[in-house]
């Protein structure tokens, strides 16, 4: 995490805690620091998920532009190239998903159903990810098809359009079982 991003999370975090030891009232200390500290949980929670679907939208078009040009198929045919770390990289960013997503724990309530909606674009993402590994086996055999990233290409499609309806429960904040 940067300092900038640091920095604005801290603030974030110490804002909601102002705000909400200063609406106060009839409510005890203890209901007060646990709402502080429930908001604060849920701002990390939304940063993490936010954090995922940045990194998941980079493997997506890191791999697309891997595939997309002559001169990084001919650079794939070979292990320890560029494309090729490149895309050890994005396949790995694939294949973690789903545990990058249980690492950030329990979603609060306003965003369970976010987290449903990441669960499952991990799941057909990481599914993307083993086509990708054949499309690479393809690229590498002696009669490589014309274009082997065809079949894992609507599987990683249904991957994005389910991870930007993650991205979308979490902006509108809605609850699982919803």
């Amino acid at each position: 995490m940067t300092a900038r991003r640091g920095a604005a999370l801290t603030l974030a975090i110490l804002a909601l805690a102002l705000g909400g030891s200063a609406c106060g009232g009839a409510g005890s200390a203890k209901t007060t620091t646990a709402t502080a500290a429930e908001r604060a949980a849920a701002v990390q929670w939304r940063a993490g998920l936010v954090r995922w679907q940045r990194s998941m939208s980079t493997a997506l078009t890191g791999i697309s532009v891997v595939f997309s040009t002559g001169v990084e198929l001919v650079d794939l045919q070979s292990h320890g190239t560029r494309a090729s770390r490149s895309l050890l990289h994005y396949e790995h960013t694939l294949a973690t998903c789903t545990s990058t997503i249980r690492q950030l724990g329990q979603a609060p309530e306003a965003f369970g159903q976010a987290r449903v909606y990441a669960l499952t674009a991990c799941g057909t993402l990481e599914r993307g990810e083993k086509l990708v590994e054949a499309a690479v086996r393809d690229v590498r055999s002696k009669r490589p098809s014309l274009n082997p990233l065809g079949p894992a290409s609507d599987v990683l499609s249904t991957g994005e359009s389910e991870m930007k309806s993650a991205g979308v429960a979490l902006t509108i904040g809605i609850p699982s079982g919803t």
